[in-house]
């Protein structure tokens, strides 16, 4: 056993009931664990949507406070649409949201937080935000 720096590596959830970590944060049909630190708003990359085709997407923030975008009409895969429609959660320390699979979404910075996120990544895509 050995103890690691959230910061520096990714858990993936693997089949058979095995949990393994590395440096890869996506893996085909495996669920990666990630932590982030976010103390700046371009952390969270505001200026794009994202989308993940393959699986939901957990948030878990465990200090602080974000603001959650999701796109509610429906989701397109390539790009989102000029003034999307769309609904806006705030999420806190202790609280977490699921963003379900095909949505595209993205997460604004209301004060400095630790997030935790769970999800299937690997065909994510992002999106510019059209003006």
């Amino acid at each position: 056993m050995e103890t690691f720096n959230m910061n520096e590596t990714f858990i993936h959830i693997l089949k058979e009931n095995k949990i393994s970590h590395g440096d890869k944060r996506d893996i085909q049909n495996v669920c990666s664990l990630s932590f982030f630190k976010i103390d700046s708003p371009t952390d969270t990359h505001p200026d794009h949507w994202e989308i993940h085709p393959d699986g939901d997407e957990l948030l878990l923030v465990t200090r602080g406070k974000l603001e959650v975008e999701i796109v509610t009409q429906t989701n397109y895969l390539q790009a989102v649409p000029r003034n999307p429609q769309s609904k806006k959660l705030i999420v806190s320390s202790g609280e977490s949201i699921i963003v379900k699979k095909g949505h595209w979404h993205r997460i604004l910075l209301k004060e400095p937080t630790n997030l935790v996120v769970a999800g299937f990544r690997e065909n994510s895509k992002l999106s510019p935000i059209i003006q």
